[in-house]
């Protein structure tokens, strides 16, 4: 399913997903412990917040890679900063 809709800059990921009603899982309710808002970045990934040292220890933690061609991002951890962002997420 492709959804488009527009939000703020400034606006994390997580609360752009859940303000779009688009399924995204969370059992730390956005606080960047559990891993399970993990999502790839598919196309502006130059638009998001640089991670910050807590979502690369999270990245590290679960052994997932964070690169700056298609990275996966915890959308807690992700700020849009401008422009547009392409992602993908598999809600489980």
């Amino acid at each position: 399913m492709r959804k488009e809709w527009d939000v703020p800059a400034g606006t994390r990921l997580y609360d752009a997903l859940r303000t779009a009603e688009v399924p995204i899982a969370s059992s730390c309710l956005g606080e960047l412990v559990c891993n399970r808002c993990k999502v790839k970045i598919l196309q502006g990934a130059e638009n998001l917040s640089p991670p910050s040292e807590r979502e690369l220890k999270l990245a590290h933690r679960m052994e997932w890679e964070i690169d700056l061609k298609q990275p996966w991002r915890a959308a807690c951890g992700a700020t849009i900063l401008y422009g547009e962002v392409e992602l993908w997420t598999s809600y489980w």
